[in-house]
């Protein structure tokens, strides 16, 4: 319900009869451009959770994982006891690896982090 018009010198504009509709796409389009960089804040969703940490999703095929460890600020027996798939968490990017995997933490994530992004 959105129309996506991108100009040569790099402006997007994007324009709807729906306000949903232009927020979705202008989620998605912040979410293919968005660069990762450790350091990086950004809003996520959990896609996948494994005994050792959980996946979380954070723009069109982009996402990390954030280590067991890294969940919360005690210890956490089991990663479901703090997220679940569907959840929507703030990650903070630790560290990405030779491999270009990225490692997130949400137990290092700032009240001012979480204030930018409301």
């Amino acid at each position: 319900g959105a129309s996506i018009d991108i100009q040569d010198d790099g402006t997007v504009t994007v324009t709807s009869n729906d306000g949903e509709g232009a927020d979705i796409a202008i989620g998605m389009i912040k979410g293919l451009a968005v660069k990762v960089e450790d350091g990086l804040v950004i809003k996520g969703k959990v896609v996948r959770t494994l005994p050792i940490g959980a996946i979380v999703e954070f723009g069109a095929g982009k996402d990390g994982m954030v280590h067991i460890s890294q969940l919360a600020p005690q210890r956490v027996e089991r990663v479901e006891d703090i997220v679940n798939v569907g959840d929507q968490v703030i990650v903070k990017v630790m560290k990405i690896d030779e491999k270009g995997r990225v490692n997130l933490t949400i137990k290092g994530v700032t009240d001012e982090d979480r204030a930018t992004l409301g």
